[in-house]
Order: C-alpha cells, then structure tokens, then sequence
C-alpha cells in the first residue's frame, strides 16, 4: 500500500472555497464514495457540485495521504 486513498465527496467539495483548486487540472474528479457497484460519485470543482456517474467515464484523479 503506498497509504493514499481518493477523497470523499466531502473532502473534494471543501476545495471548492480553495485557492488550491484552480492549480488542479480540470474540473471532474472521482470521489471514493460509491453509489453501487457500476457508478461512482464525482465532484465538479468549478461548480462545488457533486453527481454519480458511470465507471467507465474518465476523470481526474487526485490521491490523499492516509495518515497512520
């Protein structure tokens, strides 16, 4: 394990408000929260909106550190 997860939906909609946010490339990005085995939850940044969508589309990622 490299101790990194995806963020919850919580997590990613708390940058909305952030300055970081617009260092981020694009604006979709999955969550770890998912709705059921074939979709998942994403977070639209510009927006601070969330939606479930289908595994299959491709999104941005961004890990977090798991602290121990």
């Amino acid at each position: 394990s490299n101790n990194t997860r995806l963020p919850t939906k919580k997590e990613l909609l708390s940058l909305y408000k952030s300055p970081e946010r617009h260092t981020w490339t694009g604006n979709w990005y999955w969550t770890g929260d998912e709705l059921d085995s074939e979709r998942a939850w994403a977070v639209v940044l510009n927006v601070g909106d969330t939606l479930h969508i289908p595994k299959q589309y491709h999104n941005h990622v961004r890990c977090i550190s798991v602290t121990q």
